[in-house]
């Protein structure tokens, strides 16, 4: 899959029709660490993930995943834990 320009939010981009809600020069940082550090099948966990952009670019990548959500937009076949970020903890 590849990264292209949100036509709805100019200087925001997507991951195969995902919006990425951090640069996305960060986003690829992320998926290039992974893909040097990790072995291909690893289970890692995406935290805080938006729309699943970056789980779903590490999945593309080789890695399983899981990912904490604090909006519940992410409609990934990924076990998804939800996170409420009024809460202190």
């Amino acid at each position: 899959m590849t990264y292209q320009p949100n036509p709805k939010w100019p200087t925001y981009w997507m991951y195969d029709g995902l919006p990425i809600q951090a640069d996305v020069e960060t986003h690829q940082l992320v998926v290039k660490i992974a893909n040097r550090l990790l072995p291909k099948g690893a289970t890692t966990l995406d935290i805080a993930s938006g729309h699943g952009a970056l789980s779903k670019a590490l999945m593309d990548h080789g890695f399983m995943l899981s990912c904490t959500s604090w909006n519940g937009k992410v409609h990934l076949p990924i076990p998804t834990f939800m996170v409420d970020l009024d809460k202190q903890f």
